[in-house]
């Protein structure tokens, strides 16, 4: 918790009848009145500058148009001991960091209720944050496993802010980020250029529920709840109602792509649930690659590696929904053309969401070439798990919702073959966004200054962390059992 600390006296001013008042509350009263007389208008604006600190600007301007200004500048208050703000489950990995901390000084695990020193534990050397101009130290408590809500103390460095340990900590997160989608994507019209975005999104809660069926209940408050279906799909199913509202006619080569793309990903998991959408979209989705494939071929047509990576995504979300082998000759024939079967995909493209369906597929594929595309993602998630395990902050990005993109390969790899380690650098970066960052906030749910960097994507950022969270609460639901 922030804590401001006062010290000092206040000046006196004495009138010419003896009465003596502070100076302050004086000037203050005098201020107001000349506000008043003048009929000024208050001016009051917060920001903050490219270093974080918080600027606070305030004006008076007369009715004259005279302008009286006092502008200062405070530095924003952040915490020094970076714990996750809602807590850890009781048998992960523990760990809290400690701004301008000292090698080797103690810090204490505090009962908030009791006041009572439950654990105490030493400080290491994690490196340097320069965005604070700050040696970092870290510690763990692993240890801990009570559950109960606790919070850290280390000397003159501070508190951190209370959090909890147990065993079903982030379910009710986790319900709310699902949920969000009802309000995100109530939009009265879709627009086509919400296509690709809605593709990385659809498949990442796709995948997710895919993966993890039994984790997506139907309780999340949303309006679909109490159907029986779980919440997600159906908030899925209202996104993909709006998307087959296009007219595909007026749609680009690249937008083609992603549309047919997301309509066959979607009729595969609903078809348990309504055969009939189902069926309506994969058509829709065949009829839609179609019309790519046509202006694909026209000359004028601009060939770009962007829409090539659409076309590849849209070839396989279709071969895997329907075996046919004109899709499953574009998808062997973009993977070798490009060497994605030897190199990790592009970032920012649709590769690897081709990559994934193609793996996942049911009909039968290129053996060899399935190797080698297996070979090249572990390949690169080894890698991506050696820069975040070496952070300062046990993370490799520098923004909210910066690793997205690979938490999701983190969670297909790891579904694959279940390595802990993996789940590990999963959780360090959901315990970042709650509070074991630089500025010491909790970006969820979008509380904080800069929790709308988690949503202005129209929700592809959240649905990554849906991703990476189901990973996490399969894995400790496991380790509890």
């Amino acid at each position: 918790m922030e804590k401001v600390q006062r010290a000092g006296s206040c000046r006196a001013f004495t009138f010419f009848n003896g009465i003596t008042v502070p100076l302050i509350p004086m000037l203050c009263v005098v201020l107001l009145c000349i506000v008043m007389l003048c009929g000024c208008a208050r001016q009051h604006t917060r920001k903050e500058d490219a270093a974080g600190e918080e600027i606070v600007q305030t004006g008076y301007v007369g009715m004259e148009g005279n302008r009286a200004e006092i502008q200062y500048q405070v530095a924003r208050m952040r915490p020094s001991v970076l714990a996750d703000q809602i807590g850890y489950e009781a048998y992960s990995t523990k760990t809290v960091f400690f701004i301008d901390g000292q090698s080797g000084k103690s810090f204490e695990v505090i009962n908030a209720e009791t006041g009572e020193t439950v654990y105490s534990g030493k400080m290491e050397f994690a490196g340097r944050d320069e965005s604070r101009h700050s040696t970092v130290c870290y510690g763990t408590f692993s240890e801990m496993v009570e559950e109960g809500t606790y919070y850290i103390r280390a000397g003159e460095l501070g508190e951190s802010y209370p959090f909890e340990i147990g065993d079903v900590l982030y379910d009710e997160l986790f319900r709310q980020l699902c949920a969000s989608y009802d309000q995100l994507w109530d939009h009265v019209a879709y627009d086509a250029e919400w296509l690709e975005g809605d593709a990385r999104t659809i498949s990442n809660l796709l995948i997710a529920y895919e993966y993890y069926t039994g984790i997506f209940g139907d309780d999340t408050g949303c309006q679909y709840s109490g159907n029986s279906i779980p919440d997600l799909i159906e908030l899925v199913a209202k996104r993909v109602q709006q998307i087959l509202t296009l007219d595909t006619a007026g749609l680009s080569a690249g937008e083609l792509g992603a549309y047919a793309g997301i309509l066959a990903k979607f009729a595969q998991d609903y078809r348990v649930i309504d055969a009939d959408i189902s069926a309506r979209c994969l058509r829709a989705a065949q009829d839609a690659y179609s019309m790519m494939t046509e202006k694909r071929n026209m000359a004028d047509t601009e060939q770009t590696d962007h829409n090539e990576s659409l076309s590849f995504y849209a070839a396989a979300e279709l071969f895997r929904a329907t075996g046919y082998t004109q899709y499953h000759t574009a998808v062997k024939e973009y993977l070798v053309r490009t060497g994605q079967e030897t190199e990790s995909s592009s970032e920012g493209n649709m590769d690897f969401y081709g990559e994934v369906a193609y793996l996942s597929t049911k009909y039968r594929v290129d053996a060899a070439l399935c190797s080698r595309l297996i070979s090249a993602v572990m390949s690169e998630v080894e890698t991506l798990a050696a820069d975040y395990n070496s952070g300062v902050y046990l993370t490799a990005a520098g923004y909210p919702g910066g690793f997205c993109e690979d938490m999701v390969k983190f969670a297909v790899v790891n579904y694959a073959i279940t390595n802990h380690e993996y789940v590990t650098v999963q959780e360090n970066q959901l315990h970042y966004l709650l509070g074991r960052n630089p500025r010491g906030e909790s970006y969820l749910p979008f509380g904080a200054s800069f929790a709308e960097e988690m949503i202005t994507d129209d929700g592809e950022q959240m649905s990554a962390l849906i991703l990476l969270m189901c990973e996490i609460i399969q894995a400790e639901t496991e380790e509890r059992n």
